[in-house]
């Protein structure tokens, strides 16, 4: 039942602020399943395709399918490249890329954001090589770290593309669960994901719990009282994420 529960966080956390679902699965997954640091890592990623899926669904009219189309190849070929470099990375060495994501998403969450511009000033030329920097960054850093990516997207989304909080949400759910079932795939090959069998069934079941209870409540909650939820969670998912990662590598 211990995954029951990891699930109902995981699916919590992701719905709420469409990132840090793999950054508050690691440390659950090392707690409960007493994976290693790398071994967690790998295994937060079948966490974030169900979670990214689950709660993508009922916001997917909100999703820009067109830039998120753009930059999966992208990432699918940045995963590809960084598979033979996690099959010898260290655990320092994840820790450290964990701890400078989750500070710069956190950072990114509690700036004050300029009122909501619908265009984007970045001309097309920019945006082409933006897509290709920000997909191939997202591949490796998904393989690295087992992030999917939202934490590194949503910033970019709402700082640079100019989106707004939901359609930043919607876009990063979608790109983040397309994009990891590569990376799973990839890690796969090389035996770097462990299987746990009934444990996936269960996880599963708790995500999927959290996103219907999500998409009633969010309904009856103001954008005011949640982008404030989303910035408390986001606080705290980072907070226990760095605790836990800490106390194993020291």
């Amino acid at each position: 039942m211990e995954m029951l529960l990891a699930g109902l966080i995981i699916g919590l956390v992701m719905g709420l602020t469409g990132s840090g679902g793999a950054l508050i699965a690691i440390p659950l997954f090392m707690h409960f399943q007493n994976m290693t640091l790398i071994e967690a890592s790998s295994f937060s990623l079948i966490a974030v395709v169900l979670s990214a899926s689950f709660n993508f669904f009922p916001q997917r009219k909100e999703a820009d399918s067109k830039l998120a189309v753009s930059l999966i190849p992208f990432s699918i070929a940045g995963s590809f490249l960084a598979v033979p470099i996690k099959s010898g990375i260290s655990p320092s060495v994840v820790g450290i890329l964990l701890a400078i994501i989750a500070l710069y998403s956190l950072y990114s969450v509690w700036k004050p954001t300029a009122p909501h511009v619908s265009s984007t000033h970045v001309s097309k030329q920019g945006q082409i090589a933006l897509v290709i920097i920000i997909g191939l960054t997202l591949g490796v850093l998904t393989t690295l770290t087992g992030l999917g990516g939202g934490v590194l997207l949503m910033p970019i989304f709402i700082s640079i593309f100019k989106f707004s909080q939901h359609k930043a949400v919607a876009t990063s759910l979608v790109v983040v669960a397309i994009s990891s079932v590569f990376s799973i795939l990839f890690q796969i090959q090389k035996g770097l994901i462990p299987v746990i069998d009934i444990q996936v069934v269960l996880l599963a079941l708790g995500i999927l719990i959290t996103a219907i209870a999500l998409q009633l409540s969010t309904k009856l909650i103001s954008k005011t009282v949640l982008h404030k939820m989303r910035q408390i969670v986001f606080t705290l998912v980072v907070f226990v994420a760095m605790s836990k990662i800490a106390g194993e590598l020291l």
